[in-house]
């Protein structure tokens, strides 16, 4: 038999072994795990060592031959996975970050690196083979005459050869002094040289320890437990020559298994199948693996620093903060053994490797993914509030919670001195709250200073810092008592901006209602219900005139033989939009809203927005729930405000859906905890119930528990319960359907109970709710991640025309300048940039030629073509060009400063979304640089003279190259780049004049 020529090294380097074969039926490891021994069993599904099940196989020693090796290497890019760097075999490295294999302080652990690496990173890889175990040539071809191993045993594989010796990587964190460095460099080389000599290395001199002692950082992986224990370059040079001496000490440094189907007959050979996982699914779970590792590792150490000042003053926050790391944790460890399961059970051959994308792109992982998002900003916030309170007390400020004091919303400026109980001349109480403080920062300052120099003057003051974050009076601007202390201060505006612009918001009228549940809850139907129950006291006045603003279209069983009859009402829209076809998909494919007018007594009329969305735990799958929330959240950021979130849901779930919850989760986490107040039940379907929530209360509570920061409300007077049976029965009633009279009864007291309610609902919105939440004000992660993936196409399509147009002056001074003209679509658009490759829309403009945008109608598919998904980008707007010759700015002197701006912002706000763990595109800005490249090229490929395309495809690829080293430089100094941080860049690029026309048009008119 012919075995490939591809071996496993041992310590003779002569040796020639059948076994040492890499190919074929061999399998390689790294020995991870070091307590491997010849002659073991081993269950390669799960990289197991199966330290009990053996077979007797004759065993042969060959003795060391080699020097050791010693080897210095250094990075300028950072290493995103070291074990694949070391080379570890593919399938063991996705059982070290599945977690299968233990690695301990090993070489496996490599990747549990978390420092940065830079320029000034070096490594050392020190190798050195003592000892070889194997079964020699003729043993492994008598192998035939050896026993199986027993029935129930799990293994595949058997070790048939084992390496002996001393493995160890050194990780080194130079100081950042190019002198030093040049010398610590020269020194390193020396030690590695040595090394790799058998005799007694020579002592280091002791400029050469000094030098050696600088180094900033040092972590040790290796075989061998004592030499992993070492922090210091100088100890483990002297350690390791100690060690290579002790053989005793030696631990296997990499193993070689064969298959038992190789040992055993056909009639046994299906116990021993093992299959590896198809290349691309390996690397691309391994990769998610490592990301998703390292940002659970990096939320414990943070949860588990010291908060004391948290701790002391608001001890709440902090256990808030970790329980909402525990139910991450919980989750992330159920969603590691569901994908290790998956793993073993596709190495067996029992599932196809398909089942790992499902989990990947399942809901558990978006679970994970949206609590990490939680636990992010839970401990962003704890560690603001941590560092405010730390400076506070530096600064000799007493720091007190208002609800200490007793201080809720039914106070005034009177009442909340009078409770702070403040001594006119020895104390300074200033008021304040999270967002004043953020909002208003320089005004913070101006008051912070004036007190602290009242204090110079008068060291006897004490100055307590009140703080109104939890307090259920809501502060508009600073406070300072005693009043009379820093009188200036009182004549300053409101301070309060989602207060003082609600004041104004509120004055047309219009109450802002949005509606989230999941699919099938009965939304459109509830929506029906709602307005003529709010219209009519009673079923008879509804038969009169009733109101439907979308068509209904039910099945109804009636009759005796409950024959199925259609039961259909036209609503009020001229053209509906809706999709009757599918059941258990969402009925509503957009957000609408619906501007109602209700009458009310005394001939006076209010009036409601009811906006109406897309349902979640969609049939078709996880991406359109995802696409369907995204929907929702960019519809409420183009809302002025919002008065009410009427989460819906039916009375009588024992479980909430896994969509559902983390859709809930992800709008609580966008919208901020502000909105806990804005937040309403309302339960369909009830009369089962008794109008009461029934078995969802219990659920419906513990998802609210488990949300982070102050508690949402769940109570009597938030919480609606309804009928929409009633409004069925009206409906089926206009179809000329007959009930029996007893129904009819039932059905008007299911009216006037629901109708009731639709007024109490409506009332404690007009009347009880505090103020509505203002979008334009929201402040969260998932909220910036969504600022930025709509402004990337303006951001990419400015730094092109800017780039058109620097061509343009630079080829003609005089000539015109070309202007983006975006205009708005109403509808889910997108590009495909398959068919826009095969486009007759090039059209000239100037000397340039452009692609026309040709949009496609697109949902979770395309409606237009027939192309992947995957091929297609959505957009809000399309793109139109013109000459001008204008002096607007958006024409004028275009410079590559521009440019250099925008492209470093965009390297910036995408590291920002692969650092907050962004569910959206990946890479989504360098995936926008390489479309815009792939277009100028095919317009070059199809048009003679293209001179000045070459020129901006050539531009194009310099731009896309200094992004990615920028993202590269970014990722070397893992910078940590808060999302305050981020909306100022936003705020600062959408002033740009190409930028800010074109998200012009991608907001909606204000509602």
């Amino acid at each position: 038999m012919a075995y490939s020529i591809n071996r496993l090294p041992t310590c003779d380097p002569y040796l020639t072994l059948i076994v040492s074969s890499t190919s074929d039926d061999f399998t390689p490891r790294q020995a991870v795990d070091t307590s491997g021994r010849f002659g073991m069993l081993y269950d390669a599904s799960c990289d197991k060592i199966l330290h009990n099940s053996t077979l007797d196989l004759p065993v042969t020693y060959a003795q060391l031959c080699e020097k050791p090796t010693c080897r210095v290497k250094k990075y300028e890019r950072q290493i995103q996975n070291l074990l694949k760097w070391h080379k570890v075999h593919d399938e063991l490295r996705l059982s070290v970050a599945l977690e299968i294999v233990q690695t301990g302080s090993g070489v496996g652990a490599l990747n549990t690196y978390s420092r940065v690496i830079d320029k000034y990173t070096r490594f050392i890889v020190y190798k050195y083979y003592s000892r070889t175990d194997y079964l020699s040539d003729g043993d492994f071809e008598r192998r035939n005459r050896i026993p199986p191993p027993p029935v129930d045993s799990d293994a595949t594989h058997v070790t048939v050869l084992v390496n002996w010796g001393v493995i160890v990587v050194a990780i080194l964190q130079l100081v950042p002094d190019d002198k030093k460095i040049a010398r610590v460099d020269t020194i390193i080389k020396k030690l590695c040289r040595n090394l790799e000599q058998n005799c007694k290395p020579p002592e280091l001199t002791d400029d050469e320890v000094s030098y050696l002692e600088s180094i900033s950082h040092t972590q040790v992986f290796s075989n061998i437990e004592d030499l992993s224990k070492i922090s210091s370059i100088v100890e483990l040079y002297q350690a390791i020559p100690k060690i290579k001496r002790d053989t005793d000490t030696h631990q296997p440094y990499n193993y070689n298994f064969c298959s038992l189907e190789r040992f055993f007959p056909s009639t046994i050979v299906g116990r021993f199948v093992f299959r590896e996982v198809e290349p691309n699914c390996r690397g691309k779970l391994e990769d998610y693996l490592i990301r998703l590792s390292r940002k659970f590792r990096l939320l414990s150490s943070k949860i588990n620093q010291d908060y004391p000042n948290v701790d002391q003053t608001r001890k709440y926050q902090l256990d808030n903060a970790r329980s909402t790391y525990d139910d991450l944790k919980k989750s992330y460890e159920s969603l590691i053994h569901q994908l290790q399961n998956l793993v073993v059970r596709v190495r067996r051959g029992e599932l196809s490797y398909h089942k790992i994308d499902e989990m990947l792109f399942g809901n558990q992982n978006t679970e994970v993914k949206t609590m990490m998002g939680l636990c992010t900003s839970s401990l962003y916030v704890l560690e603001k509030k941590e560092k405010f309170i730390s400076k506070l007390v530096a600064n000799q400020f007493i720091y007190r919670d208002a609800t200490e004091f007793g201080i809720d919303r039914n106070d005034d400026k009177q009442s909340i001195e009078s409770k702070l109980k403040l001594d006119v001349t020895n104390k300074r109480a200033i008021c304040s709250n999270d967002d004043l403080y953020r909002q208003q920062d320089s005004k913070w300052s101006e008051l912070y200073t004036k007190l602290y120099e009242e204090r110079e003057q008068k060291p006897s003051l004490k100055l307590i810092y009140v703080d109104f974050s939890d307090c259920s009076y809501k502060l508009k601007e600073f406070l300072i008592f005693p009043e009379q202390s820093l009188n200036s201060t009182n004549d300053q505006p409101s301070a309060s901006r989602r207060e003082s612009t609600s004041e104004r918001l509120q004055s047309n009228g219009i109450k802002n209602i949005l509606l989230i549940g999941e699919s099938g809850v009965g939304k459109s139907t509830f929506i029906n219900a709602l307005v003529n129950y709010l219209r009519f006291d009673s079923l008879q006045k509804a038969q009169e005139n009733p109101v439907a603003l979308m068509p209904v279209s039910f099945i109804l069983a009636v009759g005796d033989d409950f024959t199925e009859q259609l039961i259909t009402f036209r609503g009020q829209e001229t053209i509906s939009t809706e999709d009757f076809s599918g059941v258990g998909q969402s009925v509503t494919q957009y957000c609408k809203s619906y501007l109602v007018t209700i009458p009310d007594h005394g001939n006076k009329e209010s009036t409601i927005r009811i906006i109406d969305t897309p349902g979640i735990g969609d049939v078709r799958g996880v991406d359109k729930d995802d696409a369907n929330l995204q929907h929702i959240l960019s519809f409420i950021s183009n809302l002025q405000y919002l008065d009410a979130i009427c989460i819906l849901m039916k009375p009588n779930i024992t479980r909430i859906n896994v969509s559902f919850r983390s859709c809930f989760i992800q709008l609580y986490t966008f919208l901020g905890e502000d909105a806990r107040e804005n937040i309403l039940f309302c339960f369909t379907n009830t009369r089962p119930t008794f109008y009461a929530p029934g078995d969802t209360a219990l659920v419906l509570k513990q998802l609210l528990a488990s949300l982070p920061g102050k508690k949402t409300p769940f109570t009597k007077q938030n919480t609606f319960c309804f009928d929409s049976e009633s409004f069925r029965y009206l409906m089926a009633i206009q179809n000329n359907i007959q009930f029996h009279p007893d129904q009819q009864q039932e059905y008007n007291e299911s009216w006037s109970r629901s109708a009731a309610e639709s007024k109490r609902l409506l009332n404690y919105i007009n009347n009880d709710m505090l103020a509505p939440l203002v979008p334009s004000h929201i402040r969260s992660v998932h909220h910036a991640q969504m600022k930025i993936t709509r402004v990337i196409r303006p951001i990419l399509e400015t730094i092109r025309n800017t780039l058109r147009n620097i061509i343009l002056r630079s080829h003609q001074p005089n000539e015109k300048s070309i202007k983006l003209v975006p205009d708005a679509v109403t509808t889910r658009t997108a590009i495909c940039s398959s068919c826009r490759h095969h486009t007759n829309q090039i059209f000239p403009i100037g000397e340039f030629y452009i692609i026309r945008d040709s949009l496609h109608m697109f949902s979770s598919s395309c409606r237009t073509c027939k192309c992947s998904p995957d091929e297609h980008f959505p957009v809000d707007y399309s793109l139109e060009y013109e000459l001008s010759s204008d002096g607007g700015e958006n024409n004028r002197a275009p410079t590559m400063g521009v440019v250099e701006e925008l492209r470093n912002i965009s390297s910036e706000l995408e590291w920002f979304l692969v650092h907050s763990n962004s569910s959206s595109l990946k890479n989504p800005f360098l995936r926008g640089f390489e479309r815009m490249i792939e277009e100028e090229a095919y317009i070059c490929s199809k048009n003679t003279p293209n001179d000045l395309n070459t020129k901006l495809l050539n531009e194009l690829e310099k731009v896309k190259k200094m992004f990615e080293e920028k993202k590269d430089e970014l990722m070397k100094e893992n910078r940590q780049i808060m999302f305050p941080e981020i909306y100022n860049k936003l705020e600062s690029i959408e002033k740009i004049d190409m930028i800010h026309l074109q998200m012009a048009v991608v907001k909606q008119p204000d509602k």
